[in-house]
């Protein structure tokens, strides 16, 4: 065998006059004819066969693209036209490769028909060779590059062979002389999206299929309906589709897909599932089609199939959708059918009375066949979902086994082409992601479709096919389910198109995959990231998850699910899986979590990578380990690492485990803070930061919680694509107040006005996200809350209802008369507002100066946060005396926890701060030194000689007394009567409010 024969597969080639065959030979390595020239076994997909020659061919601006005489038109020398072949002229192929010659290998070529090829000339040339199949190519590289292939598809391929050897190429202009023969294993290479629980965009959809054809794969199925939504819209169905055009595919979009889809060399099949998984398009027009009415309301999402004019209603339906499409294929579902069903009275009743069905899989069997029938008159053959062999349509009918691998060949032996998504001995070993489902093993992992081997090509099995399903994940990025889907898609590529034995590592063949990049004309994600101090997301559990019939078909999304108030990541989950709502909270409501269980709301938004700030609120109530706060695919925030006496960690899976010194207290809300940046993870507790780490990771955003959750209580939840300075988180955590306690909640309210009964002041501070406070429609209007005491307030936060206040005062008063305006916001937007403030008051305003819409003024909610004011910070303290110089009254009012006031060693002492002016008084909080009172009263006065005793306390025990009063004066005195200790009476501080 020559040194410089290559050969993979089962492909014969005529080299120089030798007939070299393919069968069995191992791969031999050969020496590189030119150093910047790139090996064609180092594409993706790997090709079956490549002989090197000697020497490279250049590309150079003189060079053309030259498509023989009379083949411009033509699609495939085959006929009829073989089913995947797309309808795709050879001038179209040759157009397109010019255009991605361009961007790839930065030579502009011409594109010429009917000239004779001179040296530096590419030839796309349509030829008669059975031994390429329908998509298969030969490609000879001399003085010409001269590209064989019975169909424009084949053509194409060889285009992406031809783009990709120039990408590896170090110098992007040369190919290696030689000839590669190949063709691929499999002839149907598809992936499945589910487009029914959620809605992809149509340019995600398009960078799909533009990924797809880079690596040779070659139909997308596009599966449109749930029970949650039809993703099609038509006027004759308008009801099953979401009724934002944004959600759902109109015809013209189609058009666009189709033909986009046709340039890049994949076909589309669609898919409508039926009879189950139907709750939208049985109940959707406003006229029940289910078998809920006569079999039970848990069977609202079947379609009732053995009605014949229900079925004629189905068959019209997929009549009118079909006609959108111009592929060869139709999907009809038939996927879960309940088995429970055959038991139904009414089932049975329409078994027993029909001559022509026997069993209850007949049913399905006759309206599988009803569908295909007419499918078939249009031009279309049906495909449907098969898991076992107890449903047997007939055999026109491709059948895409999503069973077990014996199922696919029982099928195959029965007669039937197949479609399969199986690829081990398991019961559930399927080409299946499910984003949403961490640990769950029907999400194929990482490796296992390369390490696969295909059934035996040819015969009855047409191909593979790897379907992406969004159970639980009804909301979240398109970028999350495109980046789980990568590395799949180039694993299924390769096994397809070559399925011998890899010559590669998992490792050396990601290499691959990396070197020959994007495709041409990626876009790629855009990276802007903000830096305006505000969350990307917030899940503050208070507000009820509400889906729309704008995204949604309404009716059937009765999943749990939290509410993202900021973004459009809402979280959802199926009720097995999801955390217990409406527990208590630090502010409003929370979430609870099981120790170490499967406990999750699904986000499904793409991993951030650094910089950013995870902040939230957590009680944990179960000492557990390994368990998460935040995961995704790639990395977690844990609530207890593994491995470390629960310290508090992130991970990056496949990587590593890292922690902080820290560990989450037991039953105490603690509010924590990670920030990540180029300088490490930062933790922040209650704002302070109490450890930083080296290692960082990308922002986790699949899933709140995950497959071993922490157990307790999760609240107020937020995510930055930034990273917060450590004033900002300070800032943040200071802005719960102390303990996070919403200061208004409860207290007297009043307000300028009402705009009916039903909406009063009283709505705004009771704590319930659905209720609201409402103005009459002018201005100014008003609304104030009693706080009860005077208050260092640091933040006040308005939940606006649509009608809010454009232009508004946040105030202050001391007496609930005479106000002092604290801040002042102007075009204001609505939604929630967050006003940062640094004053005292006992009364807190908001004063609307200007409506932003025609109605009045309207909030859900009035939050207050700070703590009790110590109105004797900074004032003039004097005492009765001093122990010494250097423990003067002044140091009990300072503010410093490190110096004290100390008395003379004798009672009575007292000492007294002048508040400058008279207060309303509600508590004296008193931090004794060891020097303690055991006997003191608690004095007020008006001019500081004349004092009125409004407390006394007997038998202290120092350390922190809170002495509540209800009194008013300008003075307050600390009267000692008997000390603890043979020493005097030594105070830390003394604060008033």
């Amino acid at each position: 065998m020559s040194p410089n024969l290559h050969i993979h597969g089962g492909l014969a080639a005529i080299v120089g006059g030798a007939v070299v065959v393919a069968a069995t030979l191992l791969p031999m390595s050969a020496p590189t004819a030119h150093a910047a020239a790139a090996d064609p076994l180092d594409i993706v997909p790997r090709v079956q066969s490549w002989t090197a020659g000697s020497g490279s061919f250049a590309l150079h601006q003189s060079g053309r693209i030259v498509i023989p005489a009379g083949e411009a038109t033509d699609v495939s020398v085959i006929s009829p036209r073989p089913a995947l072949v797309v309808d795709r002229s050879v001038q179209h192929v040759a157009d397109s490769f010019a255009a991605d010659l361009a961007e790839v290998g930065g030579v502009t070529l011409a594109v010429t028909v009917g000239a004779t090829p001179v040296p530096g000339d590419i030839v796309l040339d349509l030829a008669t060779d059975t031994g390429l199949g329908d998509s298969g190519y030969r490609v000879t590289t001399a003085d010409t590059v001269t590209v064989e292939a019975q169909t424009s598809s084949g053509l194409f391929n060889a285009t992406r062979t031809l783009l990709q050897l120039l990408r590896l190429n170090t110098g992007a202009d040369e190919f290696a002389r030689g000839v590669i023969v190949d063709q691929p294993s499999l002839s149907y290479r598809a992936i499945s999206v589910d487009v029914g629980r959620r809605y992809w965009e149509i340019d995600t959809l398009k960078a799909l299929i533009r990924d797809m054809s880079w690596q040779k794969l070659n139909v997308l199925q596009l599966h449109f309906n749930e029970s949650e939504a039809v993703r099609l819209y038509s006027e004759a169905y308008a009801g099953i589709a979401p009724s934002s055009p944004s959600e759902r595919y109109s015809q013209a979009q189609i058009d666009d897909l189709e033909r986009f889809a046709n340039d890049h060399n994949v076909t589309l099949v669609p898919e409508i599932d039926l009879p189950a998984h139907a709750t939208a398009v049985a109940l959707g027009t406003g006229t029940d089609r289910s078998l809920r009415s006569q079999c039970g309301s848990q069977y609202n999402w079947v379609l009732d199939y053995t009605d014949a004019g229900k079925r004629q209603w189905a068959v019209d339906l997929i009549g009118e959708f079909a006609a959108w499409f111009d592929g060869p294929y139709f999907h009809i579902g038939n996927d879960e059918v309940p088995h429970e069903l055959a038991s139904c009275d009414y089932v049975e009743a329409a078994i027993a009375s029909d001559p022509a069905i026997d069993t209850f899989e007949q049913l399905q069997e006759r309206f599988a066949n009803q569908q295909a029938d007419a499918l078939a008159e249009n031009g279309k053959r049906a495909m449907m979902w098969a898991n076992g062999s107890n449903v047997l349509p007939d055999t026109d009918i491709i059948l895409v086994n999503f069973g077990s691998l014996a199922n696919a060949d029982n099928l195959r032996s029965l007669g039937y082409d197949v479609v399969n998504t199986a690829y081990n001995t398991g019961s559930y070993t399927r080409f299946f992601l499910i984003p949403a489902m961490f640990g769950d093993s029907r999400h194929v992992a990482k490796g296992n479709i390369y390490s696969w081997t295909p059934a035996t090509p040819g015969g009855h099995n047409l191909g593979q096919q790897l379907a992406v399903w969004a159970d639980e994940l009804f909301y979240g990025e398109d970028r999350y389910f495109m980046d789980e889907l990568a590395p799949r898609r180039s694993e299924l590529a390769e096994r397809t198109w070559n399925s011998t034995p890899t010559l590669d590592t998992l490792a050396q063949f990601r290499e691959r995959v990396a070197a020959i990049g994007d495709a041409p004309g990626t876009i790629a994600p855009s990276n802007a990231r903000t830096d305006d101090g505000q969350p990307s997301h917030r899940y503050d559990f208070d507000t009820a998850f509400t889906p729309s019939s704008d995204t949604h078909y309404a009716t059937a999304m009765t999943h749990p699910g939290v509410t993202d108030s900021i973004g459009e990541l809402h979280g959802t989950a199926y009720t097995g899986s999801a955390p217990t709502r409406d527990v208590a909270g630090v502010d409003g409501a929370a979430i609870r979590f099981t120790a170490a269980a499967n406990r999750r709301f699904s986000l499904g938004g793409a991993d951030v990578a650094p910089p950013w700030t995870a902040a939230m609120w957590v009680n944990r109530e179960t000492a557990s380990t390994d368990t998460q706060l935040l995961r995704s695919w790639n990395g977690a925030i844990k609530a207890e690492q593994h491995n470390t006496g629960a310290r508090l960690g992130i991970t990056k899976f496949g990587v590593g485990d890292y922690s902080f010194d820290y560990t989450l207290p037991l039953n105490e809300w603690v509010h924590i803070a990670l920030v990540a940046d180029s300088q490490g993870t930062r933790l922040y507790v209650d704002g302070q930061q109490v450890g930083q780490i080296a290692q960082t990771i990308a922002l986790p955003q699949g899933a709140l919680g995950g497959n071993r959750s922490f157990g307790g209580r999760l609240d107020d939840v937020l995510l930055y694509d930034e990273a917060l300075s450590s004033s900002a988180v300070a800032t943040l955590h200071d802005g719960y107040g102390t303990g996070a306690t919403d200061l208004a909640q409860g207290r007297p309210v009043t307000a300028s006005s009402q705009e009916t009964a039903a909406f009063p002041a009283s709505n705004a501070v009771d704590g319930n996200a659905t209720t609201r406070w409402s103005s009459l429609r002018s201005d100014p209007q008003w609304i104030a809350v009693d706080l009860g005491a005077q208050t260092q307030l640091s933040s006040v936060r308005l939940e606006w209802e649509a009608a809010y206040g454009r232009d508004y005062q946040v105030q202050v008063s001391g007496d609930g008369t005479t106000w002092t305006t604290a801040e002042t916001v102007n075009g204001g937007n609505g939604g929630v507002d967050t006003v940062s403030l640094n004053v005292v008051g006992r009364h807190l305003r908001i004063l609307g100066t200007a409506r932003g819409t025609n109605y009045g003024y309207s909030l859900f909610s009035l939050s207050a946060y700070g703590s009790p004011a110590n109105l004797a910070h900074g004032k003039s303290a004097s005492a009765s005396s001093q122990e010494t110089a250097a423990f003067p009254a002044s140091n009990a009012v300072d503010g410093n926890a490190t110096t004290r006031w100390s008395s003379l060693r004798s009672d009575p002492q007292w000492i007294a701060v002048d508040l400058g002016v008279p207060r309303q008084l509600s508590s004296v909080r008193l931090e004794w030194e060891g020097a303690y009172a055991r006997d003191y009263q608690v004095q007020v006065s008006d001019d500081g000689t004349t004092w009125s005793t409004a407390a006394s306390v007997i038998g202290g025990d120092g350390g922190v007394d809170v002495v509540a009063v209800n009194a008013t004066g300008r003075h307050v005195r600390v009267l000692g009567t008997a000390r603890g200790t043979s020493y005097g009476y030594s105070l830390w501080e003394i604060s008033v409010s």
